[in-house]
């Protein structure tokens, strides 16, 4: 019989657990720190809500006026969310050449993923997050444009807002970007929560919202910064999600700024298929070279750039089966 301490983990701790318990505790917590961004709470306060509706809408409502702005508990969440980041966790670069840091950019993170896994893990794994801002392309930092959802739901708006000066994040809104761009890099999701529909694992497609998507390509522009694409391998691997009505509820996550979708990992639990994320940055696209005029070419050019970034790397990350497919309100996928 082999001894158990030479058995290898290659791929899942599920493998063999008595093999690598840290592994499998890695994995667990990677599970738990989902679980709180899910809003896992949500169940216990509904039963508290339900045995005890008064105390809890008092308390739920001291959450949001004090709690959730004391200091202590944003470190203590932001901690608890570090130590559960997924072990799997990596960044990448593919730059032929040397980012020029003294220029600001425009990062596109893609896919969106479940959790906007791009920036949203930059800062879970870097505690230096609320000083430095977050770095997706290693050392360059930039500030990260979020949602309004991001900012108001609970355990998220910790990570994201608790304890950080004014400038670690911003509104995803045009305003907001083009004028954060004057001063600094900022790092985007240009698919949304539109995209979030579609993270799902696919036999043969990575689907992207941003088909008919041009106001990433427009704010770049206006504020004549490049675009430094970031592509997440795995990020569409971490659970299933329904397929009814996809193309529907992408449309109308993004009007509600709410998504709409369920998350399905392994054994039908909250437990995610996977841990293996790996984050990498290619060379900016020369967006610079294109005028307000012709974004719709500018769009398109980005397009077949970002497809053939995915295509060079795609088989090192164990997608060499897969292909990117660009979808949008007027372009939906066929599933």
């Amino acid at each position: 019989m082999p001894d158990p301490k030479s058995i290898t983990l290659p791929n899942s701790p599920w493998k063999h657990p008595l093999a690598s318990w840290p592994a499998l505790i890695k994995h667990l917590m990677f599970a738990f720190g989902n679980t709180l961004k899910l809003g896992g709470w949500l169940v216990p306060l509904l039963i508290s809500l339900y045995r005890r509706p008064r105390s809890t809408a008092v308390g739920f409502l001291a959450y949001f006026v004090w709690l959730s702005k004391n200091p202590q508990w944003q470190n203590l969440v932001q901690y608890v969310l570090y130590l559960c980041s997924p072990p799997g966790y990596k960044e990448e670069t593919a730059f032929t050449r040397p980012l020029d840091k003294s220029k600001k950019y425009l990062v596109c993170v893609h896919p969106h993923g479940f959790f906007a896994d791009g920036p949203v893990l930059a800062v879970q794994t870097n505690r230096s997050f609320h000083t430095t801002g977050v770095s997706v392309c290693h050392d360059l930092p930039a500030v990260c444009a979020v949602g309004k959802f991001a900012e108001a739901f609970p355990i998220l708006r910790e990570l994201i807002n608790g304890g950080r000066p004014e400038s670690a994040c911003i509104n995803a809104d045009r305003k907001s970007i083009l004028a954060a761009l004057e001063t600094k890099s900022v790092c985007l999701v240009p698919g949304g929560f539109s995209e979030l529909c579609y993270a799902s694992p696919d036999p043969k497609y990575e689907y992207h919202f941003i088909g008919d998507r041009k106001g990433f390509i427009d704010a770049a522009i206006c504020a004549g910064v490049d675009i430094v694409p970031c592509y997440v391998f795995g990020a569409t691997e971490q659970y299933y999600q329904p397929g009814c009505q996809r193309s529907w509820r992408a449309q109308m996550s993004q009007k509600l700024n709410v998504p709409l979708t369920v998350p399905v990992g392994k054994m039908g639990t909250i437990l995610p298929r996977t841990h293996k994320l790996t984050s990498v940055s290619f060379d900016p696209f020369p967006t610079t070279k294109y005028t307000r005029e012709n974004v719709a070419e500018a769009h398109q050019d980005y397009l077949a750039y970002l497809k053939e970034c995915f295509d060079s790397e795609k088989a090192k990350h164990g997608m060499g089966h897969k292909e990117l497919k660009f979808i949008g309100n007027l372009t939906k996928a066929k599933l």
